[in-house]
């Protein structure tokens, strides 16, 4: 891990595998970033792809790190951190772009006292059906709308920490594809319930997926890792997932959290839900779909399921 440099307030990392021409829209916006203080940016290459670091090599100031291929995002994440000199860690998707505020907004909400924060995650690609129900589906509940205050988790896109408490809760979960930020935040917001903050003004622009196959792709593996690690469900859950009829009960389950939710964030985000519907409704059912070969897993496995915030450690997971 690299000693903390005084000099440095904030490193944003930035993990990325492929994706050249989405890296180099993120870190267009990231050098362009309003900051009063010194930062750094840090791109973790998880395949070692020489794409990458010519985009990475562009731009100035930025540095690329990498240990070998095969790297999961939390592992990326991870190295990234390990590299890092500053006070605040900042992480961001390759596929996302930061507002110019977006740093700034970091290091304001963690110098008045805030542990970890997150802000909104809006549509990169706001014109695009389908890249716009994959981003709803994921980040329903970080839309611009929402009030500022205390928070349960945070994506992994939008998202920021003291170093210190980084370290101290055990880092990202390496042995996992999806949910690690999941596993991490929920941990913090735990320990930190008053100081787990979502912040407003700390806004990306997330570049969904533009297929039904990459949709139905991604939300599958989220509902595997879900019922896989049993993350935000009690063992009865994960014991009735293992049944194909527990399909339609997880399905309604989810939307009707998903349009309560909505209602509660406001009318637009309520219509929003309505006329997007078909679509991430088909995102549902391949959660749904993943979710129960997850909890499958588990049983072969033998393996029950761990609680959300408890599958971190000091190696990493």
């Amino acid at each position: 891990m690299a000693e903390s440099d005084r000099s440095v307030l904030a490193s944003v990392v930035v993990p990325c595998r492929g994706q050249s021409v989405e890296l180099g829209r993120c870190l267009r916006s990231l050098v362009r970033q309003s900051l009063r203080g010194q930062g750094e940016i840090i791109v973790a290459d998880a395949a070692a792809d020489p794409e990458v670091l010519a985009v990475a090599e562009a731009q100035p100031g930025v540095r690329i790190v990498r240990q070998h291929e095969g790297l999961s995002p939390g592992a990326a994440r991870n190295l990234g951190a390990r590299c890092a000199a500053g006070k605040y860690l900042a992480f961001i998707d390759s596929d996302c772009i930061a507002d110019p505020l977006w740093l700034q907004s970091v290091v304001d909400a963690l110098d008045a006292g805030a542990v970890m924060v997150g802000g909104p995650v809006l549509d990169a690609y706001p014109h695009d059906l389908i890249a716009v129900a994959d981003n709803f589906l994921q980040f329903y509940e970080y839309p611009p709308r929402r009030s500022e205050g205390s928070t349960r988790k945070l994506p992994g896109c939008n998202l920021a920490i003291r170093r210190v408490v980084f370290e101290e809760a055990g880092r990202f979960c390496e042995d996992l594809l999806v949910g690690e930020d999941t596993a991490l935040t929920v941990a913090i917001a735990t320990a930190w319930p008053k100081r787990s903050r979502f912040v407003r003004s700390m806004r990306v622009r997330h570049a969904g997926r533009s297929t039904l196959r990459e949709l139905w792709r991604h939300h599958q593996e989220f509902g595997f890792y879900r019922g896989l690690l049993g993350q935000e469900i009690d063992p009865v859950h994960q014991l009735m997932g293992r049944s194909r009829w527990f399909y339609a009960p997880a399905i309604v389950g989810r939307t009707k959290n998903i349009l309560v939710r909505s209602l509660q964030l406001g009318p637009p985000q309520l219509l929003k839900a309505v006329i997007l519907a078909p679509l991430w409704l088909t995102g549902l059912v391949a959660w749904a779909v993943g979710f129960r070969r997850g909890c499958l897993k588990a049983a072969s496995n033998g393996f029950g399921g761990v609680p959300v915030g408890s599958i971190a450690n000091e190696d990493g997971c």
